[in-house]
């Protein structure tokens, strides 16, 4: 049996956690394998832990003869700290999470390999670890640090776990720690939210300095930013979803009433390797780019790239490597975790630009596990937006449907790097963005749900 104290309540590890600065709570319900021989199952995909800080994926071949899928796997560290039941600290320096695309599945190695954390045998094969019944929580801190705490089906918080509906995605569930009411559903509030939205009708163009103080955004790209500002989130380049679990994103359109297609960006990630990797943003436009037909005294790096497709004017193509778009019955799988790269090459080879498979990989699936999208319509004088009543949800993703909507030219790179004033101290300014179309936003989710804000009950 447990000898150390247990925390008498779901609101007292609660409060627990949050007074270790823990910002969002999650419960996964522990099976008979979850345990330090079999590893704590996660996910199906890094996806589906986007939810949680690690650290840079790293590819691996395993030990297996076969060069396939069944030969790889991605390892990256985690900042792990239990908590016992009395609030107590206990580092596991050795943790790390890993995904084994053969199976596919991600699990928890490691959590107790150096650390002082008295487990009671929880996660002891030969003890108590194949019991029904435990449950691991993991909190995770604004300075992205994970602590855990664990406990069995006798204990008063198991017992009190069960009489609550948590919003599940997979096999985790999120304890929602800015609530008093424990049963909040993500989904429902995010629609809550959305509709009181639409009913404010034009609102005043703005977005929110990093204290959150509102202010003018006058740019024609500003419906982003003014969305955000109603939800009280301030512009960041942190690979964490926007509302409570859920990543953001609206497009604009001129008329609700109309089925029109745009583009929208899903992702701005820098290359890493290549010419651009090695020499950085200005040599690259300055050997890649052309002048601007506006202004003489500038040079862009602009045009839509498609995988497969070389472009004439720039001479470059996009290519997947180490990605077979033909394995796992048609679903593409990655078979070289150490070299995949996304690459723009020339005609004789030489690689350009190119995003490295393990960086692409936490950019994608820390974002885009759930997202929203919301139609906006603008007018200029005074620059406002409204939006609009129907949204659409995607319900989790995979890194492996990220690179087969490349390959099928769903997502395409839409870059705009720039140099200005050539003559001058030359301006400098990077954008790399990946784009799809709003009509095949379908391709990057299990699930696309279409939702009338209103018509139902929240």
């Amino acid at each position: 049996m447990i000898t150390e104290p247990e925390f008498a309540s779901v609101r007292q590890l609660v409060q627990a956690m949050r007074d270790k600065g823990v910002t969002r709570l999650y419960l996964k319900r522990m099976s008979p394998n979850d345990n330090s021989k079999n590893q704590p199952y996660l996910g199906p995909d890094i996806s589906s832990i986007g939810f949680l800080p690690v650290g840079k994926w790293k590819g691996f071949r395993t030990s297996s003869e076969k060069q396939s899928k069944t030969s790889t796997r991605f390892i990256a560290n985690i900042s792990l700290v239990w908590m016992d039941g009395a609030a107590n600290l206990y580092p596991a320096p050795n943790s790390k999470v890993i995904f084994y695309p053969r199976y596919p599945e991600v699990r928890l190695s490691g959590f107790l390999q150096g650390s002082n954390w008295t487990s009671n045998g929880l996660f002891d094969p030969a003890r108590r670890g194949r019991e029904k019944g435990r449950m691991l929580f993991l909190g995770v801190t604004q300075d992205s640090k994970i602590i855990c705490h664990a406990c069995d089906r006798e204990s008063t918080l198991a017992s009190e776990i069960e009489d609550h509906n948590f919003p599940r995605s997979g096999v985790i569930e999120e304890i929602p720690l800015a609530s008093t009411d424990l049963d909040i559903d993500a989904k429902d509030e995010l629609l809550r939210r959305l509709l009181a939205i639409h009913r404010k009708g034009w609102i005043d163009s703005a977005r929110l300095d990093p204290n959150g103080k509102p202010l003018k955004c006058n740019n024609r790209n500003c419906g982003g930013y003014t969305l955000e500002s109603e939800f009280g989130i301030t512009p960041n380049g942190f690979s964490k979803p926007d509302f409570l679990g859920w990543e953001i994103k609206q497009y604009g359109v001129k008329d609700f009433t109309r089925d029109q297609a745009r583009k929208i960006s899903i992702l701005t990630p820098e290359p890493t390797g290549g010419f651009y990797g090695q020499h950085g943003v200005k040599a690259f436009v300055l050997k890649y780019g052309r002048l601007n037909k506006k202004n003489p005294d500038r040079m862009d790096f602009v045009g839509v790239h498609k995988c497969n497709q070389r472009r004439s004017d720039t001479g470059l193509m996009l290519t997947l490597e180490g990605y077979d778009p033909y394995a796992n019955k048609g679903r593409g799988a990655i078979n070289d975790p150490e070299g995949g790269a996304l690459s723009l090459s020339d005609e004789r080879g030489d690689v350009a630009a190119s995003w490295s498979f393990e960086g692409l990989v936490s950019h994608w699936t820390q974002k885009h596990q759930n997202c929203v999208y919301v139609r906006s319509e603008s007018r200029a004088r005074p620059r406002q937006y409204r939006y609009g009543s129907e949204v659409r949800l995607g319900h989790g993703t995979s890194f492996e449907l990220f690179l087969k909507s490349i390959w099928e030219q769903k997502i395409i790179l839409d870059p705009a790097p720039k140099v200005e004033e050539l003559s001058g101290k030359q301006l400098v300014k990077a954008r790399n963005q990946f784009r799809v179309s709003s009509k095949d936003i379908g391709y990057l989710y299990h699930e696309v749900e279409s939702v009338q804000l209103g018509e139902q009950s929240y």
